[in-house]
């Protein structure tokens, strides 16, 4: 099994976190969980392998996030399959937030997304592919808001509109 070295350093915050629920359970247990406690042995063995053989680039992408900021190299890192990201429609050019399934390096950043969709105003909500997403290249640093396409977390008003859709949301449900 080969898994490329910037897939594995675009997960090191997930793994981190899963490594810190392993070490909380194996310490939670009355009785003492050796799959769990060799699981956290082999997941941090993994972590600080990546951290010391990476450690030059993921402190170059830990400067650049601190400061909101991205190079068209480095997306990757921001590009996380599963991310939610803050994207315009390509037909109606509304803002539209969609989940990444895919992101490839090319000229062009292309994208596979996919959005949850009402049909006609009613509360029945599906999963829909939106084409076309992807990010241009971009020469040196730039801020992510700037992308025509970045992740969600990074909007100004994040809390603003995730609030308003999940209000908007149970207020169709419910009503």
């Amino acid at each position: 099994l080969q898994v490329a070295s910037q897939i594995i350093m675009a997960f090191v915050p997930q793994l981190e976190d899963h490594l810190g629920l392993l070490r909380s359970k194996s310490s939670q247990t009355s009785t003492s969980d050796e799959n769990l406690s060799t699981d956290a042995k082999h997941l941090a063995l993994l972590l600080d392998f990546v951290k010391t053989e990476h450690a030059s680039t993921l402190q170059e992408i830990k400067s650049l996030l601190e400061n909101d900021e991205i190079t068209f190299d480095l997306a990757w890192a921001i590009f996380v399959p599963r991310t939610i990201l803050y994207a315009s429609c390509p037909v109606s050019n509304a803002p539209r937030a969609v989940r990444l399934i895919k992101a490839t390096k090319g000229p062009v950043w292309g994208m596979e997304v996919e959005y949850m969709e009402s049909h006609d105003g009613e509360p029945r909500y599906g999963l829909a592919s939106l084409p076309n997403i992807s990010v241009p290249h971009f020469q040196g640093t730039v801020k992510i808001t700037s992308l025509s396409t970045y992740p969600l977390k990074y909007h100004p008003k994040v809390e603003e509109i995730t609030t308003a859709k999940k209000h908007n949301l149970t207020s169709n449900v419910d009503g």
